[in-house]
């Protein structure tokens, strides 16, 4: 796992893969994470996998880097 944002009293995990995922593979490192803390929300950041997971009560998103830079731009 490469951050956990804090976003008031939640925490939001994000995974940055720099590669083409062809799988929803989940990390151990995030996978703890989320079996430990139960976040609403966590992130795998890669080249172009879109998909969304549910992992307990976790939604796990896969995210294309671009996606993150067009809710950039709206913001």
């Amino acid at each position: 796992m490469d951050f956990v944002i804090e976003a008031g009293k939640s925490l939001i995990p994000v995974e940055v893969k720099y590669k083409r995922l062809k799988q929803e593979k989940v990390p151990a490192s995030l996978r703890g994470f989320i079996d430990k803390y139960n976040p609403e929300k966590a992130y795998i950041i890669n080249l172009d996998l879109s998909k969304t997971l549910k992992i307990k009560k976790t939604t796990l998103c896969f995210m294309p880097f671009h996606e993150l830079l067009r809710q950039s731009a709206v913001l």
